[in-house]
């Protein structure tokens, strides 16, 4: 979370509250994938290359300074 926490961490207007990844990560990729958009279906491929051990979903909340 270090790298999504730097990331967001240098917005001037933003506090972060969470950053954290996603408990339900494999049901959201199941939902995501079933998707017609552009980037779902090229995301299929990366999952059934095995994408799947290193790709995942981050919940960030940020608050508005």
């Amino acid at each position: 979370m270090e790298y999504w926490s730097k990331m967001v961490g240098s917005c001037r207007n933003a506090e972060i509250i969470t950053v954290e990844e996603m408990e339900s990560n494999e049901e959201v990729w199941a939902d995501w994938l079933k998707q017609e958009n552009e980037y779902a279906v090229g995301d299929r491929k990366a999952m059934e290359a095995g994408g799947g051990k290193y790709l995942n979903f981050i919940a960030i909340v940020l608050r508005k300074k």
